[in-house]
């Protein structure tokens, strides 16, 4: 099914991003918000961006690699062996029809 922007209470729809470094941790890079007409609401530091959904001209699918294994008997051994063309599938895993796009100058906040 085509993966869309879900359509929730203003204030609780909020989307943290977050960036994971493995020296400082984990750091809040920004959030986004629905206003309540559906406006998205990047805020990122000091930074505030009002967007736009719309819609992409061809969809996006995202795929799922599947590697499967094979075992392979050499004498009294089991070994896993990686054959790379026998056993790779790839299954769906969501189709992409929106993008939410902020191409307007970004406002302060003050705090």
């Amino acid at each position: 099914p085509p993966t869309e922007i879900p359509q929730s209470q203003p204030d609780s729809s909020t989307m943290n991003m977050d960036v994971d470094s493995s020296s400082a941790g984990r750091m809040e890079l920004g959030a986004v918000r629905f206003s309540a007409d559906g406006t998205p609401i990047m805020t990122i530091g000091a930074h505030e961006l009002k967007g736009k959904i719309v819609k992409l001209k061809q969809p996006y699918v995202i795929m799922r690699k599947n590697k499967g294994t094979k075992r392979k008997r050499t004498g009294d051994e089991d070994t896993m062996d990686d054959d790379e063309s026998s056993n790779v599938t790839f299954e769906v895993a969501g189709v992409i029809t929106k993008k939410m796009l902020f191409d307007k100058y970004p406002k302060t906040i003050m705090r």
